[in-house]
């Protein structure tokens, strides 16, 4: 699968992965692992990370979307990504940059999800 993930967000992903000494893709797939509540999955990041905030991304290349970039999901998780993407008829490449951009610091850059989880939820009683 891949994701297609603005500029800002590929190169902090990027960052991070040299920080753990890991390719970027490993540290796209943990924080997507981690979404679904399968932290078990998660094989290289520590949770810790994903808890810590990174700094806004301010300058006018903050929505440039980048090349897509992998993310080798394991099935479990694939599945997951598959149905809900379809679910809320989102492109699945976009699907996924948009839980990792609100992983990572970036919920100005998610594009569909929060529209679209709007769309979908139902009212609480």
């Amino acid at each position: 699968m891949t994701a297609t993930l603005p500029v800002t967000v590929l190169s902090a992903a990027a960052a991070t992965a040299v920080d753990y000494g890991i390719d970027r893709s490993a540290v796209l797939t943990d924080i997507v692992c981690f979404h679904y509540g399968r932290p078990e999955l998660m094989r290289h990041l520590p949770q810790q990370l994903l808890f810590e905030s990174q700094p806004a991304a301010t300058s006018d290349t903050d929505d440039a979307i980048g090349p897509h970039a992998k993310v080798r999901l394991p099935l479990p998780i694939a599945q997951l990504v598959d149905r809900d993407h379809q679910r809320l008829g989102i492109q699945r490449s976009t699907y996924l940059a948009d839980i990792i951009c609100r992983h990572m610091g970036f919920p100005h850059l998610v594009r569909e999800l929060d529209t679209k989880s709007e769309e979908v939820l139902p009212l609480a009683m």
